[in-house]
């Protein structure tokens, strides 16, 4: 019976739709590695499509935008390390997925049971790289360098807002100067780093978002991801653009045909061309640091390679050279 299944959600026979209670398993442990042998012609798949690991469940931050808390409660709940690693360890070999991504939402929170990982990864010598989200002030020198002994390569931080009244409406609370020591180390450390950056908050203006793209000039990430504040119900943002008349509440449920990078403005206080403006602005900053990653890929390119990929495809001889003219007009 529908009815007896929890976390299920229906429609029943009367049109009606049925949410049935929600519960949560605090032992992660007990659950199944993932089966990913059940799927069609799995055997077909990139090995690297299987990558996707998640340590813990829940945040328990307050970030206005984010409606995790939602799906997951506060309540932060993890697998063991040792059950982390033994998953990995059997998708590697399973699959021979050799890179992997954990989709937590701060990877970092604890720093303790990350350390046990990173032993753990340490002992088994997996031929593996892997990347990760996590906030500014949940990195330490000693943490990341332990981390990239065993393989991160890649590290995402969220930022949000370069002006400090924005980042207290939005409840993000840590320093714009902690931000910059966040990515430093980083950087030091010789990881890849890529920023998670928002414009367009119910509120927002003009100003406040042009000192969001001033202030990722001046971080200087890898890269930028710079997205489009949706106030999606569930948060709090949406209730703000509730209460200032940017949404009116029942009047658009069609919330899937939007997503973080679509072209619309909720902020309720930046006009049109003042909104191209920005989108332009952040389609320049994208394109720079894109082509700066171009270029420090093009330089590590070895002779072996360069003869492997051309011996492959003769075509993108022509094509690279493209690449490298059309830099060369721009310098």
């Amino acid at each position: 019976q529908k009815e007896n299944i929890n976390c299920l959600s229906f429609i029943d026979s009367h049109g009606n739709l049925i949410h049935n209670p929600i519960t949560y398993c605090d032992n992660l442990d007990s659950l199944p590695f993932p089966g990913y042998e059940h799927f069609i012609n799995y055997e077909k798949f990139d090995k690297n499509a299987f990558k996707s690991i998640m340590y813990s469940r829940g945040c328990p931050f307050d970030c206005n935008y984010c409606a995790s808390h939602k799906i997951w409660t506060r309540k932060t709940r993890t697998h063991s390390p040792s059950y982390i690693v033994g998953m990995i360890k059997h998708i590697h070999h399973k699959f021979g997925t050799t890179y992997f991504r954990f989709d937590d939402d701060t990877f970092t929170l604890k720093p303790g049971p990350v350390r046990e990982i990173c032993e753990l990864l340490k002992q088994e010598k997996l031929p593996i790289k892997w990347c990760c989200d996590t906030r500014v002030e949940c990195v330490t020198p000693e943490l990341l360098l332990e981390m990239k002994e065993v393989g991160l390569d890649f590290i995402s931080m969220g930022v949000e807002s370069g002006d400090p009244d924005m980042r207290k409406k939005i409840r993000k609370n840590s320093s714009l100067e902690v931000t910059k020591k966040a990515f430093r180390i980083a950087a030091d450390t010789g990881i890849f780093t890529n920023a998670y950056f928002m414009i367009g908050f119910p509120g927002e203006t003009f100003e406040q978002a042009s000192r969001t793209l001033d202030f990722i000039e001046d971080l200087n990430p890898n890269y930028p991801c710079i997205s489009v504040c949706i106030p999606y119900p569930g948060t709090d943002c949406y209730e703000i653009a509730i209460e200032m008349g940017i949404i009116k509440q029942g009047e658009d449920s069609d919330w899937f045909r939007y997503y973080h990078h679509s072209n619309v403005n909720f902020s309720g206080r930046i006009n049109e061309k003042e909104w191209d403006a920005l989108l332009k602005r952040c389609e320049r900053i994208e394109q720079k640091a894109m082509q700066r990653i171009e270029q420090e890929r093009l330089k590590k390119i070895t002779i072996k390679e360069m003869i492997s990929r051309y011996t492959g495809n003769p075509s993108l001889i022509f094509s690279d050279f493209k690449r490298i003219y059309r830099w060369v007009q721009k310098k």
